[in-house]
């Protein structure tokens, strides 16, 4: 056990990918879900200020006869409110328990649970948004598919807009371990556990959180990936798949670019 608890904390190979479902974990899904609509944190989801601050940007990106894609949509927060302007939107996510949620509390938006990796649209939409860095948190191999799934998704002159961290916020920050105990109230389980928690740096600017969950009847680990970029990073990686760079900013709600602040927006074409 000793050499197992050791083995948890070791730094990983760089984009190392654990086997073990993250988001579907009936648990987790929860307490993301929890996390999601709680307004007073970031951790899922923006505040609802700002997450109306990107809508009425948005909007002011295509006509009302547009049709948008939201990837990664969750629970539906940008999703409800683009369809409340009268959008014809879709959403897409791979959590059942956000998508049932969305469902329940927006009857005007399409939601469909799928592995954003996998979609197949093929010249539909004028819009693809993907908020929330969600871009960053997969491993370059991904990076490339989801722009490639994204550029077909797209009609001619459709445009993706997505965040990531700015690759300053990433190096900034430092490397530490850490012991989580719980009584069965946490967020990884319902049950009594021990979480692990290993934050690590790596040369090429990427965060790698690496979490270790023992339970009583099942140990898990999982990797996750964070990504920083530079804008000149960022542009090859969307240029090398077709699209043509159109803004970058601070933020989805269109702040002024700091290349040391903490996000990168992009707007791209097709």
């Amino acid at each position: 056990m000793y050499q197992e608890l050791l083995k948890a904390l070791v730094k990983p190979p760089l984009y190392e990918k654990t086997d073990t479902l993250f988001w579907n974990d009936p648990h987790i899904a929860k307490s993301m879900l929890e996390a999601h609509l709680n307004p007073d944190l970031e951790a899922a989801s923006r505040k609802p200020e700002t997450i109306d601050k990107a809508v009425d940007f948005i909007e002011t990106l295509v006509s009302k006869d547009a049709k948008i894609l939201d990837i990664g949509c969750g629970p539906g927060l940008y999703t409800k409110r683009l369809s409340d302007k009268g959008f014809n939107v879709t959403g897409l996510d791979f959590s059942d328990n956000s998508i049932a949620y969305a469902k329940a509390h927006d009857t005007q938006t399409t939601y469909l649970v799928q592995d954003y990796l996998e979609m197949d649209f093929e010249n539909e939409f004028d819009l693809i948004t993907f908020i929330y860095c969600d871009y960053g948190a997969l491993v370059p191999e991904d990076r490339e598919k989801i722009l490639k799934n994204s550029y077909r998704a797209l009609k001619t002159g459709g445009q993706l807009l997505f965040d990531v961290f700015t690759k300053s916020s990433v190096v900034s920050q430092s490397e530490s371990r850490e012991i989580e105990i719980s009584d069965g109230l946490g967020f990884w389980s319902g049950h009594p556990y021990i979480a692990l928690h290993g934050h690590f740096i790596y040369d090429e600017g990427v965060i790698g959180d690496r979490y270790a969950i023992y339970e009583a009847d099942q140990n898990r680990i999982f990797n996750i990936w964070t990504v920083g970029f530079s804008e000149s990073q960022l542009r090859d990686e969307v240029e090398n798949t077709g699209f043509k760079v159109m803004q970058t900013f601070g933020g989805i709600e269109n702040r002024p670019f700091d290349e040391n602040g903490e996000l990168l927006a992009m707007l791209v074409e097709k």
